[in-house]
Parts: structure tokens; sequence; C-alpha cells
């Protein structure tokens, strides 16, 4: 556990400094719209995802959305994302948003190509901006600590913060790495 954490900690160290390894792509489309799922779907024990979530590096914040901190206080939120973002659980990226908004994700789970059949994200409609969505970032949450205005609208859209269509990813690394 030790020797998780020293690792995790120190690649998140490096990381801060704003290192950016590299940009991804990102639909030409409408992606004001963050679905999640609650971190208790996480079921496969021999999974990575399941050990990052039972690591004891994992936290829930106010708004109910599940996240790393490394040392210097900066919360990396738990996400989902489809295969061309990565596989790597534990991999971490900056996302820029169109309100402004700035936060680092780190991969808690992968999509499966069900979920991303166009590659990004399921797309769904934007009952907000009226006109056809594709949800890329779906969080991950204790379904049961969400706002709600979150459940009302089925989206972390109705959190000020990632109320915005997505302008940037960008991969930094990966900070976390499972147990052998």
């Amino acid at each position: 556990m030790k020797k998780i954490l020293s690792l995790m900690l120190a690649l998140v160290m490096i990381l801060s400094c704003g290192i950016k390894v590299y940009s991804l792509e990102l639909p030409q489309s409408d992606t004001n719209v963050h679905f999640y799922m609650d971190w208790n779907m996480i079921t496969n024990t021999s999974s990575n995802q399941w050990q990052l979530q039972h690591s004891g590096l994992i936290s829930t914040d106010e708004n109910g959305i599940r996240y790393a901190q490394d040392t210097n206080g900066e919360k990396y939120y738990l996400v989902a994302l489809a295969e061309r973002y990565g596989t790597e659980i534990g991999s971490v990226y900056e996302v820029t948003l169109d309100n402004g908004s700035v936060f680092r994700v780190m991969l808690g789970d992968c999509k499966s190509n069900k979920d991303a059949p166009n590659g990004y994200g399921k797309q769904c409609y934007n009952f907000i901006t009226q006109q056809t969505a594709i949800n890329v970032l779906e969080f991950i949450v204790e379904e049961e600590k969400l706002p709600e205005k979150v459940t009302q609208w089925g989206s972390l859209t109705a959190v000020d913060t990632f109320n915005g269509n997505l302008e940037e990813i960008e991969y930094l690394g990966r900070a976390w790495y499972p147990a052998d």
C-alpha cells in the first residue's frame, strides 16, 4: 500500500507542475451533458476499477463526486471515458470547459463500446441546449450524496462548475497503479 501511495503522490506532484503530454480529440458536437454512475456499480473485485475504489485513496465531495486528492490538495474527479481516451485505470487528464472551468479527472472506469458507439460517448438529447449532445465524461459518484438538482437533470451539468461544453482534454500521465 505504501508503494502505491508513494508512486501516486510522486507522479501527481510532477503532474501538478503543469506538464501536459498531449491533447485528445473531441467530437464536433454539443458535449454539455455529463452523466454519472454510482461507484457501487463497479462489482468485479478482481478489476483495477474495483481496486482503485477500495484503495483508501478515494473520497466523495459535497456534490457526491468520487475523487482522489494529491499532496497539494488538487482533486482528481473519477470518471469513465471511452476507450479512445485510454484504458489504464489511474490515468489523469486536465479538462477545460467553455465556461472557463478547468479541472482534473482520473480514469476510474472505461465505457463499454455499447455506451460509446461513436467512439466518444453516448449520444443523447440535451434539453438545456435543445440539441443532440454526446456524453464524453461520465462521473463516478456516490448517488445518495448527489444534489437534488443533479438527480432531477440526470447530469452533473446542473453543477455550475461542470455546466459547459468540452473545449479540451489533455492527457497528463498515470497517477495510480494497481498493487502487484
